[in-house]
């Protein structure tokens, strides 16, 4: 099969390439963002038109939460625009496509993990905007897309929390950290692997995928300390604490039920996970 990967210097999308490289049985057309500009429908156009694949994996995304609530046109161009117009690319040629979308499409009112079929209402314009982007898929082509939505992603490539906190933690004996946001860390390393597995068998739908189990962000800095054994302590502090531009959901932990009953295994538990990224981090430098 012969994928064309978005957003592959990110994250997830570094690590969908170290998989499929490692296991050679794909094909992957991973331009960078002078090649496919995400922004520029002419350029999604153009490259699509000079180009020869059998899937879609559409990773490339508009990330910044904060930023975007000042940013619209362009998290919207990027996140649902480029979206909806990949996905066409994909349905006129009858072949697969895979949207990673997030946990922020979810207001965070819920006392149980969101389930997928949970009613949407995001409290931001990035989960806005990938809202809007699933809305369409499903009511175009749902037949043959597979939208994945995921939370709290960790990997080597780019920044992220836990990156910033490792940072913080080399100056600082005292972190105040959110205690009321609760979610499941996911690493891009374990998540890539099963999102190819998905496009290969084709199974189509909507799936919640993340690192198994629960925490505070607060939580998970401690875990930090546990596993780097430092001599420092975490705060607890309510998310009023740092006022954001973006409201986050403050419970956004996903059902990931759906991934079993389908026949694939669950990811392992988020700790698991943080001391295995922590371990190959401090390997690469």
């Amino acid at each position: 099969m012969k994928i064309l990967l978005t957003g592959g210097s990110g994250q997830l999308g570094g690590d969908i390439i170290r998989c499929v490289e490692q296991n050679n049985i794909h094909t992957l057309l991973s331009p960078s963002s002078k090649e496919l500009d995400l922004a520029d429908e002419k350029s999604i156009k153009a490259y699509c038109d000079n180009a020869e694949f059998d899937a879609i994996l559409h990773s490339g995304a508009y990330t910044k939460v904060d930023q975007a609530q000042t940013e619209k046109d362009r998290c919207f161009a990027i996140n649902t625009n480029s979206t909806i117009q990949l996905m066409r690319e994909a349905k006129k040629r009858d072949i697969p496509f895979v949207f990673i979308s997030t946990d922020y499409v979810f207001d965070g009112s819920s006392k149980i993990p969101y389930k997928t079929f949970f009613k949407k209402n995001p409290l931001n314009v990035y989960g806005l905007s990938k809202a809007m982007a699933e809305d369409v898929i499903i009511n175009e082509y749902y037949d043959k897309s597979i939208i994945i939505r995921t939370s709290t992603v960790f990997g080597i490539n780019g920044n992220n929390f836990i990156k910033t906190m490792l940072s913080l933690l080399q100056t600082h004996k005292s972190l105040n950290v959110v205690s009321d946001q609760v979610s499941s860390p996911t690493y891009t390393k374990d998540l890539a692997p099963v999102i190819i597995k998905i496009l290969e068998n084709r199974d189509f739908g909507i799936y919640h995928i993340t690192g198994s189990g629960e925490c505070s962000k607060s939580d998970l800095v401690r875990e930090i300390i546990k596993i780097k054994n430092i001599d420092a302590c975490v705060n607890d502090v309510p998310s009023s604490f740092f006022p954001l531009p973006a409201t986050r959901p403050l419970y956004s932990v996903l059902n990931n039920q759906t991934l079993r009953a389908r026949g694939y295994e669950l990811l392992p538990l988020w700790n698991d996970a943080l001391k295995r990224y922590i371990s190959e981090f401090e390997q690469r430098g």
